[in-house]
């Protein structure tokens, strides 16, 4: 299948720019606290590697999807989480250092985990076979180059340049945004006949991976006795994918445009439920903080 040039440099360019934005917002002096009391973060790579990646499986065998949706939800599923989770958790007043740092060790564990775990489910769901194939060493280079070397990139200019952080990342935040509308639209418009006709095995299957994994994920912080913040940034860490990465192993990698077709219905189905979510737990926030805040005033 011939892949569009354009299409390639848009997914490569969206995910450069998302990668060495993780870089610039990672402090680690203030992932001090995380290192010594690592439980959140263990909690966190508990739900990311290996729940996510079972549900993925699950979801694919249980619903009998079509290849070409279920071996995409298995993309999106072997991925890390993005730079919108972030922004999410920080939205909702939750741990956002421990989403950054969780981001920031998926991200740069992808090449190797990614591979792996796409691998791994595909050979469970699909068997040995000739035209499903997941290729290890091709995944892993190519993540090496768009995302490992961007976030290095990103930490060693934080380090050189204080400002870094405030100068550019806002121009990031942009330019990565419009590469991934642009990327989606191109998919979108590439796949539109095949989109319609998956899209009702899609919905399903994308929402029971958001709502399978955020639910696991819940009993797991609290089987943890891990707080309200702590449980908000592993809850969106866990069930919001990296959508640009799913996309450039769908599109640059695997050479299948219709493999990013799930990853795109599921971004759309995520932000339907997580937007109300975010704004329904930043509520639940600001409520706590100033019951303390008025008990506080009274001792």
């Amino acid at each position: 299948m011939e892949v569009s040039p354009l299409l390639i440099a848009t997914t490569s360019f969206t995910v450069i720019v998302f990668s060495l934005a993780i870089g610039l917002d990672t402090t680690w002096r203030a992932a001090e606290a995380l290192i010594r009391n690592p439980r959140a973060v263990l909690v966190g790579v508990i739900g990311q590697y290996i729940i996510l990646p079972a549900i993925g499986v699950a979801v694919v065998i249980g619903l009998s999807l079509p290849v070409e949706i279920g071996f995409g939800l298995l993309i999106l599923a072997s991925a890390p989480g993005g730079t919108l989770s972030n922004a999410l958790v920080y939205l909702m007043r939750g741990d956002t250092m421990l989403s950054v740092i969780l981001t920031s060790i998926s991200s740069l564990a992808s090449p190797l985990s990614m591979a792996t775990i796409l691998t791994l489910t595909t050979a469970l769901t699909y068997g040995q076979t000739d035209t499903i194939v997941a290729p290890f060493l091709q995944t892993f280079l190519t993540l090496i180059v768009l995302v490992f070397i961007p976030l290095l990139a990103g930490y060693g200019l934080k380090a050189i340049w204080k400002n870094a952080h405030i100068v550019l990342k806002p121009w990031l935040d942009r330019s990565g945004g419009l590469g991934l509308v642009i990327t989606v639209t191109m998919i979108v418009w590439i796949n539109i006949d095949l989109l319609l006709k998956n899209l009702m095995a899609s919905l399903p299957a994308a929402a029971l991976l958001i709502f399978s994994a955020g639910f696991i994920a819940w009993l797991l912080t609290r089987t943890a006795g891990l707080g309200r913040k702590q449980t908000t940034a592993i809850l969106f860490e866990v069930g919001l994918q990296n959508i640009a990465l799913a996309t450039i192993v769908a599109v640059q990698v695997l050479q299948n445009p219709q493999l990013a077709v799930f990853p795109v219905v599921y971004g759309c189905v995520s932000l339907v439920a997580f937007l109300p979510a975010t704004f329904y737990m930043r509520a639940q926030g600001d409520r706590a903080s100033k019951r303390i805040n008025k008990e506080n005033q009274h001792v």
